[in-house]
């Protein structure tokens, strides 16, 4: 949402998820967010082994082909108002094709594999009274546990009208096929 910063933060290993909101954001460069360090100052209280990130060093980008995950992936999406199937299509070729609900298949924008996060942007319709506000599309980010793809898919808005909003909803896949 506009003029805000959230975070929501989840160490499944210690059965913690919190959340972290702010009424700014302060991307400054050279600095971190202060929810980040907010985040990483709640992880270094609760779980002192839990290394912290919004100081340290980002990173080196570990990027995979995306047709490492070749195969078909099937789950939901869970909104509030409903769960709704989710299937994705990844190939050999590194196109993905998506499917929410009864929708037309698309194609998975700007598909990457960095780090264990599949990312890409694709259109549909979340469902939402909320996210059908303003045109938006939506944002894919799911982590490889194993055989399972979960994440967010956030619903981010487009219109130039209004004060833009990003909701994230709940997905979880599991790959039902390999490649062929």
């Amino acid at each position: 949402m506009g003029g805000v910063s959230t975070i929501l933060c989840m160490l499944p290993d210690e059965k913690i998820a919190f959340a972290v909101l702010a009424n700014a954001n302060n991307d400054l460069a050279g600095q971190p967010p202060l929810p980040n360090i907010i985040r990483d100052a709640i992880i270094a209280a609760l779980v002192p082994a839990v290394p912290r990130t919004a100081t340290a060093a980002a990173p080196s980008a570990s990027s995979s082909p995306v047709s490492s995950l070749a195969g078909t992936w099937q789950g939901s999406v869970h909104s509030w108002s409903a769960d709704i199937p989710f299937t994705l299509e990844i190939k050999a070729d590194d196109d993905v094709h998506a499917q929410l609900g009864s929708q037309l298949k698309t194609l998975l924008s700007r598909a990457s594999l960095k780090n264990g996060y599949l990312t890409g942007v694709m259109n549909g319709d979340i469902g939402t009274e909320d996210a059908n506000r303003t045109k938006y599309v939506l944002s894919l980010s799911l982590k490889l546990r194993g055989e399972i793809l979960n994440g967010g898919i956030t619903a981010i808005s487009t219109s130039e009208k209004r004060v833009g909003n990003a909701l994230t909803h709940w997905v979880e896949l599991m790959r039902i096929a390999p490649s062929k």
